[in-house]
């Protein structure tokens, strides 16, 4: 990625802190740098990422939850319920 010095003056601009902004110039990225980050085998991200221990909670506004009701829709599948 190349940052010009018109780039980083716009993000500064926009109230980004310096210290997160790219300096203008080329910047390279490598992927898959996580598992030398962590020290972590492949086979032990592979067992941390099955579904069954993968959890999210959202937040939903209770008006949305209502007109959604209100539609009749199921939410059944849903396995935390109402």
């Amino acid at each position: 990625m190349i940052v010009t010095p018109k780039d980083y003056e716009r993000e500064l601009a926009r109230d980004v802190e310096p210290e997160f902004a790219f300096k203008p110039g080329k910047h390279r990225f490598v992927r898959g740098g996580f598992l030398k980050r962590h020290n972590l085998p492949p086979e032990q991200v592979r067992d941390m990422a099955q579904p069954e221990n993968v959890r999210a909670a959202i937040s939903i506004n209770p008006r949305t939850i209502g007109r959604a009701l209100h539609k009749k829709v199921a939410f059944g599948h849903c396995s935390g319920g109402l």
